[in-house]
Formats: C-alpha cells, sequence, structure tokens
C-alpha cells in the first residue's frame, strides 16, 4: 500500500527539541551509593523494594516517570528526582518527576524514589487524586513508527485499561481516546487532511494517551495508572509499554493494519 510520503519524516524534523540529558547507568549507580551512604536503613529498604519489580525488556526507548503524592516529605534526598508543588493535590500533595531514564535503569530509580517515601517521617499517601504518568520519548522516530503506535494503542486500549485500574476509564483526567473524536484528529492528520499544528491544538491534555508534550519534549504520555504503593505494578506497566513500543518499531505498517 502506498502512504503520504510525512510518514517517512522524523519527529524531530516538525520541532526544534532541546537537548536531551540521559541518566548514564553508571551515573544511577553512583547517585544512588552516595545518597543512602552511611545508612544502612535506607540500603535495606533500597534492596528489598528493588527486588518486587521484574527485568524490563530491552528497548531503544527512554523513559520519563511522573509520579503524584500526597502528604509528601518535606525533605527528599535522592537527587535522581526532581519535585514541584501540585495544587490539584491535598496535604502537601507534589509530584516527583524523573530524570530522563534508558530502561535498565528504570526500576533503580522508582525503587530509589520509594525508599525515600516509605521512610518520609510524614505518611505518603496515594489517593484516588493521585495517579502515575509514563512518557515514552519518540523525538528520534518516524511519523510512521509513531502511527504504528497509535494503531496498536487504540487496538488494546481497553485492555490497557483493565491493568493499570479500571475507574481511570471514567475519570476526566485520563479520557479514553476512543470515548472521544481523537481518532478522527489522528487520521486526518496521517492521511495529510490536517496539519500537525491543527493535530496538537485540538489534542485534549487530559487525553489517556497525551500527544500535548509532543512538540516540548518529544514524548507521548501514559496517564492510565492510578497513584500506587505496588512498585511490581508499576514496573509491569512500563514493561507493557515498552514492549508495545517494541512491537510498533519491529512490525511493519501494513502488517498491523492487515492483522487489526
Amino acid at each position: 500500500m502506498k502512504y503520504p510520503a510525512i510518514l517517512k519524516k522524523k519527529i524531530i524534523d516538525l520541532y526544534d527539541f532541546p537537548n536531551r540529558c540521559v541518566v548514564p547507568a553508571e551515573a544511577c549507580d553512583t547517585q544512588i551509593a552516595n545518597d543512602f551512604r552511611g545508612s544502612i536503613k535506607r540500603s535495606k529498604a533500597y534492596d528489598s523494594i528493588l527486588k518486587k519489580m521484574s527485568a524490563l525488556p530491552q528497548s531503544k526507548a527512554f523513559v520519563g516517570i511522573e509520579v503524584e503524592v500526597e502528604n509528601a516529605p518535606r525533605e527528599f534526598y535522592h537527587s535522581g528526582w526532581m519535585e514541584e508543588k501540585d495544587g490539584s493535590l491535598r496535604n502537601q500533595g507534589k509530584e516527583y518527576i524523573s530524570y530522563v531514564l534508558a530502561p535498565q535503569i528504570v526500576n533503580k530509580e522508582i525503587a530509589a524514589l520509594y525508599t525515600g517515601l516509605t521512610l518520609s517521617e510524614l505518611d505518603p499517601q496515594f489517593s484516588w487524586r493521585t495517579s502515575i504518568h509514563i512518557h515514552l520519548c519518540v523525538r528520534d522516530r518516524t511519523i510512521e513508527e509513531m502511527l504504528k503506535i497509535f494503531l496498536l494503542y487504540l487496538t488494546f486500549e481497553r485492555i490497557l485499561f483493565l491493568f493499570a485500574d479500571p475507574d481511570r476509564e471514567n475519570s476526566v483526567f485520563c479520557v479514553p481516546i476512543i470515548k472521544s473524536s481523537l481518532a478522527e484528529d489522528l487520521a486526518s492528520f496521517f492521511t495529510q487532511k490536517s496539519s500537525i499544528d491543527h493535530l496538537m491544538r485540538n489534542w485534549q491534555k487530559y487525553s489517556a494517551l497525551n500527544l500535548t508534550r509532543l512538540n516540548d519534549y518529544g514524548t507521548i504520555e501514559f496517564r492510565h495508572l492510578s497513584g500506587t504503593w505496588d512498585v511490581a505494578k508499576i514496573s509491569n506497566w512500563i514493561g507493557i509499554l515498552l514492549s508495545l513500543y517494541n512491537s510498533a518499531i519491529r512490525l511493519d505498517l501494513d502488517t498491523i493494519i492487515e492483522e487489526i
């Protein structure tokens, strides 16, 4: 099948992105060792949390993570995460934001964050207001590869909600694509009936699959997962998203269209 020539363009050709700063694996290990130095309690807690998580699939995707927490610690000692106050949350609610991570260090950084939360002098809470957002970087991918990610995502959106949290499907902060007109907007863009700027203007920030960070971060954001202490579930969720990404890169477009 013949497709529009624009599909061969890379996302990075459409926007002027800032330089990407990826945390090296060696720097991650050194950072954690320095932050936990002299504290047997922290080190044991970190090791215990890390063991709960499954190994992630190998992938060329870079990952970003945002974790919303209420009653968050006043001070946080691990330097691998940034923190911002979040006005949508209660009781000193904060959002912890990771740096750009390669898959092989994602679990380590999650374990480091949750070690800090577990040992907090307060009682951090994941209420119904909190959620966890996963960003996958697509700035180096072609528009065709992004289209394949969307097609696979739309095919499995309902199943993804069932794993992450079925209640999130009814949240105004995580609106399914299949319950909106955004799938039609995507089709209009990929068939060149509208521009990517038009697509970005119409896209809603609180869509389950959020594209509004594409023009500044170069990422697509998955907003499905509720806030949780279950690090194994967080790791498995990221593994599912990486597998979806890997499949989209590996399979050709004709095969995906034929199969779905």
